[in-house]
């Protein structure tokens, strides 16, 4: 049979819906592969992709294609990919002519941080066996250490075993665990024995010994880079023939990879392990000496972790995002900013001096030698971070000069503090805008096969060809995609396929609102008298507080409500607003409610009826069934921040690099922002879009998506309403024009 017959063979004994989509890509995913393409797929939620990813794959192996790479950006995706070829693939695949024994091999390989150590298993175990504890509690441990195995030590699968375990040592002491997260026992970033990292090993040698590899971003940029630096080196795989699932986050990936960030918290938690090993190793001359400089250094450590957000409170902004070069920031708050890193350096250097005395490197632990070499390497970054703060302190200044570190200014970087959610623990962050030449050089340019998709991948420009558009899908345009990841002038690529997949269902019953009335959230630049911060921060209030009367009058006794916010600042004031006005429905915030994203949708979903979900993160990944989900709203379009760390360095880089000729600087300045936004106008609409995709996940789903920036409805210069908003529902005008548009 060929594939055609196959797929269909396929849906006769699975049961599953014919779909004309879902058969055309398992063609094109399968002709990209065979072909050596390099491939641009949108295909939107509902045409069936992961299941056409797999098809195409399996048949592509069968054909002589040595070993195929399926890289996504969440690991729910990995998930999906696995129970979707062992519950559907593997059961049917005598339709292929293969048996369950001549299948090819899949593997799942994550990150290190994904896997339990042993040693932390083992040294849990060792201290409660030296405690009294009800059988119980060593009861839940034993069936939570059998979890381990059975998952191969794979922390997504033991969850449920974790909780278990903990809720009964907590009643059994007074609630000394209660910090404890599955997190906590994974293995750590630095190197380790091979006994410690055994699961992690074990995941390894599965794909190495695997024909279909599914694994992540980060991984397949990884090893895609030291396959070039360190030729003589092996690896689980080489990327050769590579499946890029949810593409338009794998540049974001490569951007956060080539970042430096170097969280407080971590720095605390490595001296905490080093103070852990020295302890209870035996006696050693020096011991006393090495631990009081420990403790003294976790002390101003501890201290700068909650100093540094205190010194910072009234500017740490958008996603708690703190750039020191914005302006915004009196010189005596720098001070003061400079002050405690200056501390944080020289305790770190005092410490590191005292652990390198001639004779007592020999004396101390091996492992706390490993975690020491650790904390070397992230204080080493936070001074390149500390540059831009020397003149602000002379003890720092002093400091710099003397480090044996070599410091860097460029235009290619920009320095941040990062804040988590929640907690406001400060982050030190160096971060590149642009990421695309060095993906062209050590990813992309060498690879015989790539192909990407998602179901948000095309640029705006594409849904200009809906309008004649009759077919199942047409030829889009992915020029920002490829420019992002510098793919555009690959010379090698012997051929391209562009494809826009449409819905294969109705969505007759979702219907979006958009508030005309809705305060827009902009700054009046004729306005010089009042500053910008402040202005952009009453735009912002006014228009949560519309909001949130809307979301009060629509959900005073009903839940079923996913808000998205485009930052976390937006999370706290909207959910202060909420919170005041609602009186019978709990509102459940990341970043404020829970930090983490997960936990917040663990406690949506087990009362969804009375809960309204408000997120930052959510703008994809987020799989709510229609039962669990009738009103999603949109705070406001994710348009760049021109106050953003991000937006300034690009800017600055700009400025830096073009010729401007007799241009003032105002009108060079005005130039660079109109090209930086242009630019920027497909991430906005590709984000919008997966926004909206939370709703209308399946036929027959009904529901309202409500969006309160009224500049999606654009004007004309004569004053009409642009119907802008045709670019950010594409699907709904592709089968019903405009009658589910509803302007409130």
């Amino acid at each position: 049979m060929d594939l055609k017959e196959i797929y269909r063979e396929f849906i006769n004994k699975t049961g599953l819906n014919y779909r004309q989509q879902q058969e055309d890509m398992v063609l094109q995913f399968a002709d990209a592969l065979m072909k050596q393409k390099v491939a641009f797929i949108e295909s939107p939620t509902g045409t069936g992709k992961t299941i056409a990813v797999l098809m195409a794959s399996i048949w592509a192996i069968q054909n002589g294609v040595p070993q195929i790479v399926i890289s996504t950006f969440r690991k729910d995706l990995q998930r999906e990919y696995m129970n979707t070829f062992y519950d559907f693939l593997l059961p049917n695949i005598d339709i292929f002519g293969l048996s369950k024994e001549t299948a090819p091999k899949i593997a799942l390989l994550k990150g290190r941080s994904n896997y339990i150590s042993v040693n932390k298993i083992v040294k849990l175990e060792q201290f409660l066996n030296e405690k009294e504890l009800t059988e119980e509690v060593r009861s839940a441990f034993k069936k939570f250490k059998q979890a381990i195995e059975e998952a191969n030590g794979d922390i997504d699968f033991l969850a449920d075993e974790f909780e278990i375990f903990k809720n009964a040592l907590l009643q059994v002491s007074n609630g000394k665990f209660k910090n404890m997260e599955l997190q906590d026992l994974t293995l750590p970033i630095s190197p380790t024995t091979e006994e410690d990292a055994k699961y992690y090993l074990a995941a390894k040698q599965r794909a190495a010994g695997a024909k279909i590899i599914v694994t992540n971003h980060a991984m397949v940029i990884l090893y895609s880079y030291l396959s070039k630096v360190n030729k003589n080196a092996t690896f689980p795989f080489l990327p050769q023939y590579l499946i890029i699932d949810e593409a338009h986050n794998f540049h974001l990936t490569a951007q956060s990879i080539l970042s430096d960030k170097v969280a407080v918290s971590k720095l605390i938690m490595i001296v905490n392990d080093i103070l852990d090993e020295v302890q209870s190793s035996s006696d050693f001359r020096g011991k006393k000496v090495l631990l009081r400089k420990a403790e003294q250094l976790l002390t101003v450590l501890k201290d700068s972790k909650k100093r540094i957000p205190e010194i910072l409170k009234n500017y740490v902004g958008d996603s708690h995002v703190f750039f020191l070069d914005s302006g915004k920031v009196p010189a005596i708050v720098f001070s003061k900013l400079a002050d405690t890193v200056s501390e944080i350096l020289n305790s770190s250097r005092s410490f590191l001096q005292y652990i390198k005395t001639p004779g007592l490197e020999k004396r101390i632990p091996k492992t706390a030698i490993t975690y020491t070499a650790d904390f070397e390497d992230k204080v080493t970054r936070i001074v390149e971070f500390s540059v831009p703060l020397r003149k602000y302190s002379s003890s720092l200044n002093l400091f710099l000069n003397t480090a044996s570190t070599y410091l860097s200014d460029s235009s290619d970087v920009y320095y941040i503090l990062t804040f988590s959610p929640q907690e406001l623990y400060p982050s030190f962050a160096r971060m590149k805008p642009d990421v695309s030449q060095w993906l062209r050089s050590n990813v992309f340019y060498s690879l015989p096969c790539c192909i990407m998709t998602s179901g948000t991948l095309a640029d705006a420009s594409s849904f200009l060809k809906i309008e004649d558009s009759k077919g199942l899908f047409i030829q889009g345009n992915f020029e920002y995609i490829k420019k992002c990841c510098g793919i555009k002038n690959i010379e090698r690529a012997k051929s391209v396929t562009q494809v826009i997949y449409q819905l294969p269902f109705r969505l007759k019953d979702i219907y979006v609102y958009i508030y005309s009335n809705a305060p827009v959230f902009e700054i009046d630049e004729d306005n010089g008298e009042e500053d910008r911060v402040l202005q952009l921060q009453k735009a912002r209030e006014r228009l949560l507080q519309y909001c949130a009367d809307v979301i009060i009058n629509r959900h005073q006794e009903s839940g079923k409500t996913l808000v998205l916010c485009p930052s976390y600042e937006d999370v706290r004031i909207l959910h202060n607003f909420l919170v005041a006005g609602l009186r019978q429905i709990d509102v459940i915030s990341q970043g404020v409610t829970y930090a983490g994203l997960s936990v917040c949708l663990d406690r949506y979903r087990k009362n969804y009826e009375k809960n309204i979900l408000v997120v930052t993160g959510g703008w994809e990944g987020i799989d709510l069934p229609d039962e669990m989900l009738k009103d999603l709203y949109i705070v406001r379009i994710p348009f760049p921040n021109p106050d953003s760390p991000e937006f300034q360095a690009k800017e600055r880089h700009l400025i830096k690099s073009g010729t401007w000729g007799n241009k003032t600087e105002q009108e060079i300045r005005k130039t660079v922002h109109w090209i930086i936004l242009r630019e920027s106008i497909d991430e906005t609409f590709n984000k919008t879009r997966q926004g909206m995709g939370r709703k209308g996940r399946k036929e027959g789903d009904s529901g309202i998506i409500h969006l309160f920036d009224s500049r999606i409805l654009g004007k004309n210069k004569d004053g009409r309403t642009s119907q802008l908003y045709k670019y950010y529902l594409p699907y709904l005008k592709w089968k019903y024009g405009e009658e589910n548009v509803i302007v409130v």
